[in-house]
């Protein structure tokens, strides 16, 4: 015991074989050296006293830590829905998935948390999946300061066209299968990287391998699967497809029609070019005639439109669905919707409808 006391160091623990908190934990616990061998021990730490176990970690790190100790996390979910936990003797033993789905997200925000903060600590190590917490299974690691960022490539062989996706990570492209997903990181070798939680979903389709159809399916691959990806991600086509980029002041215009037959709805448009868009994302992938165009949106020019319809009537305030709408009859009282038409003419806004 002494010789722990005189040579022990705290460590992070990135745990894959925890089940009691849905499959990942990441775990502080106390490290010593015994001839050049390392030994570890987990380390609660929901007391001030094996708090101070932490002391070679940086602050922000202990108290991003102190978000995910074992009481922490139960008051996390009994604040969060689940009141049941906070009156049973072991609540670990009466998670189900939605407990977990919180507890693993309560997981990614401390990680992320303290990930600025892994180039001064370099105490990690990794448990597999499986792995009893025994000293030979637990080996180095490191926890990436890089954010991976998605991006794709089509191409054709053959008949067919493949969709592979890539990791960028300083300004390198990788194939995702040099990378294995695991939870909200992608390993690679003992290195760790997090993800962005909304690349989830597209990289768990991905892990299994390029996407792959033949070219009589090119059309509604396209529009199934390779544009609402580019919505997202940058697409490199290799020339399977046209690509350009529209990089313009947009044209406002104002479309009306009727709603339920009882409101008038007021539907801002733009025009970049030849095309028009929606209000919606601040980039718009198109296609037309077999080519993609690609839509840098000027939303601050955008914002023009809508903040002026939105300051001709109170009840445009709080509506922020694209649309706006007002009934018929308070359309036409006080002579509203020619103030309306007459402001929106004044600034040279054509009104279609």
């Amino acid at each position: 015991t002494d010789q722990i006391k005189d040579n022990y160091e705290s460590a992070l623990l990135l745990n894959f074989s925890n089940t009691k908190k849905g499959g990942f934990a990441l775990e502080p616990v106390l490290m010593w050296k015994r001839n050049d061998e390392r030994s570890f021990k987990r380390m609660p730490f929901d007391n001030d006293q094996n708090l101070a176990y932490l002391n070679n970690m940086p602050e922000q790190m202990v108290k991003a830590l102190q978000k995910i100790t074992g009481n922490a996390i139960i008051e996390h979910l009994v604040s969060n829905g689940f009141p049941y936990l906070s009156n049973v003797a072991d609540p670990y033993k009466q998670l189900g998935e939605k407990e977990f789905a919180l507890v693993q997200n309560l997981m990614y925000d401390t990680v992320l948390a303290i990930k600025p903060f892994v180039a001064v600590y370099k105490h990690i190590f990794h448990l597999q999946a499986g792995q009893k917490f025994v000293n030979a299974s637990i080996k180095p690691a490191s926890l990436s300061g890089f954010n991976p960022v998605l991006q794709f490539h089509l191409q054709k062989k053959n008949e067919f066209l493949h969709l592979e996706c890539m990791v960028v990570l300083n300004n390198t492209a990788c194939p995702l299968h040099d990378f294995e997903l695991m939870h909200f990181f992608l390993r690679h070798r003992n290195e760790y990287f997090l993800i962005n939680k909304e690349d989830l979903p597209t990289l768990k389709i991905f892990s299994a391998g390029k996407l792959m159809v033949h070219e009589k399916e090119k059309n509604t691959f396209i529009e199934n699967v390779v544009k609402p990806l580019a919505q997202k991600y940058d697409v490199n086509y290799n020339g399977i497809l046209q690509t350009f980029t529209i990089e313009a002041l947009p044209e406002a215009k104002v479309y009306l029609s009727e709603l339920n037959e009882n409101f008038l709805l007021i539907r801002p448009r733009w025009q970049y070019e030849h095309i028009e868009v929606e209000d919606d994302e601040s980039e718009t992938v198109v296609e037309q005639d077999g080519i993609i165009y690609k839509i840098l949106r000027n939303k601050e020019e955008e914002k023009k439109l809508t903040e002026t319809i939105r300051s001709l009537n109170n009840k445009f305030i709080l509506q922020n669905n694209g649309y706006f709408y007002l009934s018929f009859r308070e359309a036409l009282q006080n002579n509203w919707f020619l103030d309306f038409y007459n402001a929106l003419q004044q600034k040279d806004i054509p009104v279609y409808g």
